[in-house]
């Protein structure tokens, strides 16, 4: 049975890749690590990561955004000169 709609896209790699427990076996983590990825919407993991974009057929940015880093208050004083 396919769930109509998924929480997020870490969810729908982890369903595409067969599911929290085949995923958590898979990289050798617990059922609770997996179904935090989902909750969080992220792997921190780069390597489970790419692993999971890599089996689920999904950007790796899909399951692991990367945010813009802010500049620190040094780095941003030598920008504006």
């Amino acid at each position: 049975m396919m769930p109509k709609e998924f929480k997020n896209d870490v969810h729908a790699a982890v369903y595409a890749a067969g599911g929290l427990v085949v995923v958590a076996r898979m990289f050798r983590v617990s059922n609770t690590s997996v179904l935090s990825w989902i909750n969080k919407g992220t792997v921190f993991n780069i390597a489970y990561a790419r692993k999971l974009a890599e089996i689920a057929r999904m950007d790796v940015e899909r399951i692991r955004p990367v945010k813009p880093v802010p500049l620190k208050k040094k780095e941003a004083k030598q920008e504006e000169t």
